[in-house]
């Protein structure tokens, strides 16, 4: 037979299809081969490091010693400009505190010489623009967003609020109202209520432990207000910040030609340094409420102590990264206790603090407290684990480039740095410093930052529902909420 069909054609062909088949399965297994070699799992991937180099502010010094950060950035039509003065709460009289705070508000609403602050809120909503003011316990400070187009009218406004405030009287009385109002509301809840009485007792005899009160607001007057600002603002107390759209040279006549005349003044001293001297006690405030609000911890570093950079990556661990964190992790995933906890380890200037912070069922308030201390001698005592440590240090180098997102961002940074009297590559230096943390780093700052037996353990809540007393945990000084009721008797009328 002949044709394709034949027996030996047929033959023929098989033969060349077997042999595909064949060379097919040869390479096919080749490929697989080769494919398995090229195959690397994404974590033991060699990825080299990222380099990240953002753009640098520029500092000038005007002659009336105003220092200014800038930095164009032309992307969009904006300008956004910033002045932290150094002033703040802890400058307040004994008698008059709040004042700090008030003035900040009503140097924004209580307008200036050439406009009242409703005229200028009106002024700015035309322009699509903002100026806001405050003062808080350590800095004060003013801001300006603007379209660049309308930048000089802006700056004008801005200029004027810093330099010529009016503190219109009917907005020092509305203000006051306002924190005297918030100052009766502040005990309604157990989480600031425990805060600021876990303040209190660290910062016991400084500044910063102080807390105002009706009669201490009641007092202070628009001449106060006056003179607090006379006092502590002039150019050679600030530092501007301006980032957005405009040209160097332009912005800086512009700010030559709005401040040249303002007189420079005397800067105030630094805040007191807080004395270090953490004693073990418990501080409990009765109030009728189903969850126990927890604060436990002492007075902590300044950041300027080398062994900042340690702590930080010892507080990821411990608490301050959330499902990550060990008292998460156990406090909450794994025993149920509590829905939020968490720590801290703050630090500035001045010494800051270490905290931890809970707040559980009345049921559990003392095995938590328990747990809390626990976890924290834990790492006095043995090393963090290196998948915890490899885990803490990437999160934070890796959040590390949400610092530098915009202009803003840039210029805040360099304003804030020389403000606490900080290298100005010190974001550098605190990213390579966490990049070189071991675990033998931790547990020796843990040693020595975390006294297990100097803690201060502040509570609000229904002792009555509590599991175990709180003598458990030592002498317990009971701390009473505020009484209205004399000052109301005055002021009835």
């Amino acid at each position: 037979m002949e044709g394709p069909f034949a027996p030996a054609a047929f033959a023929r062909a098989a033969n060349r299809i077997a042999a595909r088949l064949a060379l097919g399965l040869c390479l096919g297994v080749v490929s697989t081969l080769w494919a398995e070699e090229l195959w690397v799992h994404p974590s033991k991937m060699a990825v080299p490091p990222l380099v990240l180099k953002p753009p640098k502010a520029e500092r000038v010094v005007l002659e009336n010693g105003m220092v200014v950060h800038l930095l164009e950035d032309h992307e969009l039509p904006i300008v956004r400009v910033s002045a932290t003065v150094k002033a703040g709460s802890w400058l307040d009289p004994d008698e008059k505190l709040g004042l700090a705070e008030i003035a900040g508000a009503v140097m924004r609403t209580g307008g200036t010489r050439s406009m009242t602050g409703d005229e200028m809120n009106e002024t700015l909503e035309f322009m699509a623009a903002g100026v806001e003011t405050s003062i808080g316990s350590r800095s004060g400070g003013a801001s300006l967003d603007v379209l660049s187009k309308d930048l000089d009218a802006g700056l004008k406004i801005f200029s004027e609020v810093l330099m010529f405030p009016a503190f219109a009287a009917d907005k020092v009385e509305l203000r006051k109202k306002q924190v005297m109002e918030g100052i009766r509301r502040r005990n309604d809840e157990p989480g600031p209520i425990c805060a600021r009485e876990f303040g209190k007792v660290l910062y016991a005899g400084h500044p910063f432990g102080r807390v105002n009160s009706l009669d201490s607001v009641d007092r202070i007057t628009r001449d106060d207000l006056v003179a607090f600002h006379k006092k502590y603002f002039f150019p050679n107390n600030l530092i501007v910040g301006v980032a957005g759209d405009f040209k160097k040279d332009e912005l800086l006549s512009k700010l030559k030609a709005l401040f040249s005349d303002w007189p420079k003044g005397q800067p105030p001293a630094d805040p007191p340094d807080v004395p270090f001297d953490p004693k073990a006690g418990v501080y409990f405030v009765e109030k009728d409420v189903p969850q126990a609000s927890i604060r436990i911890g002492h007075l902590g570093i300044k950041k300027s102590d080398p062994d900042y950079f340690a702590i930080d990556v010892m507080n990821f661990i411990l608490g301050g990264s959330g499902f990550t964190s060990r008292l998460m992790r156990e406090i909450r995933s794994n025993q149920g206790l509590a829905y939020s906890v968490g720590s801290y380890f703050s630090a500035g200037q001045e010494l800051g603090s270490f905290g931890m912070v809970c707040q559980t069922k009345s049921s559990t308030t003392a095995r938590c407290i328990e747990e809390m201390k626990k976890l924290a001698a834990q790492l006095t005592s043995e090393p963090v684990t290196e998948e915890e440590l490899k885990i803490a240090r990437e999160s934070i180098l890796n959040s590390f480039v949400f610092e530098f997102q915009s202009s803003g961002q840039i210029v805040g940074q360099a304003v804030s740095l020389e403000y606490n009297k900080l290298p100005p590559d010190y974001l550098q230096i605190y990213k390579e410093a966490i990049s070189k943390v071991t675990a033998a780093d931790i547990l020796r700052v843990a040693k020595k930052h975390l006294l297990s037996d100097r803690q201060t353990v502040t509570v609000v809540g229904k002792a009555a529902d509590f599991d175990k007393p709180l003598s458990t945990f030592g002498p317990v000084k009971v701390l009473p909420l505020e009484d209205f009721s004399e000052f109301d008797k005055k002021h009835k009328n």
